[in-house]
């Protein structure tokens, strides 16, 4: 027995109140040791030494026989050689001298100890254990709980061994399930989106379209799945640069989408805000802000105007506005982003800080660049205190306040500002990254305006 209470006392005097003593705590639900006969012999010695030192704590009663005894003397001598917390009862007679700075209780009267000294013990005393059944898993439910596993590592950002893991999974699932289990095709699927996240976009889409041929021929062209799946593919189309097979592949699966789905259903609305995106990276931004606007109008009546995906669409209506000269009318735009996403996510989240940079970027391109430089300064001061110095977003918005600066004729800020950007770059980036050439190519300038 071991977390028990250990009673140390004399048996010349103290036995019957020991023994009603004992009665009581284990009654309390208090486990208690205690001799209750003197056995002489070294055997005894070393169970007395066995219980002190497991034991939870001492209770000492205190009398006058009990501080003349040996073995109590060496009890609590053992006690403390092994910090044993020590709880005295004053039994009769005067606290131990070695014990005086020990609060105690006075049971003198005979009576058994205080619910507070109680708690004392039940304070030092172990939880009780509680026994639960083994519980035998199936090989299927281990394989679940392993899929939880890869899933919660990929959402803390660690694709390599979320992939790994989805890889091993699929393996075993096609050998416990069979490859055409509905959950051998979810980890094929988290597997792909794994692989995507790591950079291998090629190879993401090359994974998709294998996995939507086998859910097209077990689960049919229809089913949810394999419509998911669609929009993955199209995504990492459009992220290997097809854009004009990514526009064409969301078109496809808009049509099926709102035919099974529902136009209103959130995943419709998701691929239309792809397939507008994309249609803006071909180049053809007067239809991109057509499809945005039409898009939001839906997201505000389905979703609400300060969801965040329809926070995300105005924040592109407003980029495509600008790319297409309008900078007046994207300017006002970010500017109601920007308060939109303050109120919903917070002025810190990343997503308001970067409508702040494009706020900023088309006040500059209207024309007022002292305003920008203001804005810029305050975006690179937040950004930095948020993402860090060093952040590829910070980097961007520390070039724009650069650039600006030159802009106002202040070239010697600039040169300044350039100069700790392109360390910077050079050191994050590489010499050779297109962002650290264009800042090494503005700084040239500006020094030669400088001259």
């Amino acid at each position: 027995m071991s977390g028990h209470v250990f009673i140390s006392y004399s048996h010349d005097g103290d036995s019957a109140y020991v023994t009603e003593l004992a009665d009581h705590l284990a009654t309390a639900g208090i486990r208690v040791w205690y001799d209750s006969e003197i056995v002489a012999g070294d055997r005894w010695q070393a169970v007395i030494r066995e219980q002190v030192d497991s034991c939870a704590v001492m209770i000492v009663v205190m009398s006058q026989q009990a501080e003349l005894s040996k073995w109590v003397q060496r009890e609590i001598n053992r006690a403390e050689e092994t910090n044993r917390p020590i709880l005295p009862l004053l039994r009769s007679g005067k606290a131990f001298f070695r014990l005086s700075d020990l609060q105690h209780e006075d049971v003198t009267t005979g009576r058994m100890p205080s619910e507070h000294f109680l708690a004392r013990l039940r304070a030092h005393q172990p939880p009780p254990r509680i026994l639960v059944p083994a519980i035998v898993l199936s090989e299927e439910d281990e394989l679940s709980i392993r899929h939880a596993v890869a899933l919660k590592a990929a959402v803390a950002g660690d694709h390599i061994t979320a992939a790994e893991m989805h890889r091993q999974l699929i393996v075993d699932r096609t050998r416990v399930l069979g490859p055409d289990h509905p959950n051998t095709f979810d980890s094929r699927h988290e597997y792909a989106l794994n692989v995507g996240a790591n950079g291998n976009h090629a190879e993401a889409v090359k994974l998709f379209g294998d996995l939507i041929a086998d859910q097209t021929r077990v689960l049919g062209p229809d089913y949810p799945n394999t419509l998911h799946t669609r929009k993955h593919l199209a995504q990492y189309v459009g992220l290997t640069g097809e854009h004009t097979e990514a526009v064409k592949l969301f078109g496809d699966l808009i049509a099926d989408q709102t035919r099974v789905l529902g136009a209103d259903h959130p995943h419709t609305l998701d691929s239309r805000y792809h397939f507008a995106y994309y249609i803006g990276q071909t180049g053809d931004n007067t239809e991109a802000v057509k499809l945005f606007g039409d898009l939001i109008a839906d997201q505000t009546r389905v979703l609400g105007a300060g969801h965040i995906n329809t926070l995300i669409s105005r924040n592109h209506l407003a980029h495509c506005t600008g790319l297409i000269g309008e900078h007046i009318e994207a300017a006002k735009q970010f500017r109601d982003v920007i308060t939109d996403r303050t109120r919903v996510m917070g002025a810190d989240h990343p997503h308001t800080l970067h409508s702040r940079n494009h706020f900023a970027y088309h006040i500059a391109l209207i024309g007022n660049f002292t305003e920008a430089v203001k804005l810029f300064r305050d975006v690179v001061a937040d950004r930095t205190r948020v993402l860090g110095p060093n952040h590829a977003d910070t980097l961007i918005s520390r070039f724009n306040l650069a650039y600006c600066t030159g802009l106002t004729r202040n070239y010697t800020e600039a040169v300044k500002l350039l100069r700790d950007l392109i360390a910077d770059q050079t050191r994050m980036l590489g010499a050779d990254h297109p962002d650290t050439l264009t800042s090494l190519s503005n700084l040239a300038h500006y020094i030669e305006k400088s001259a």
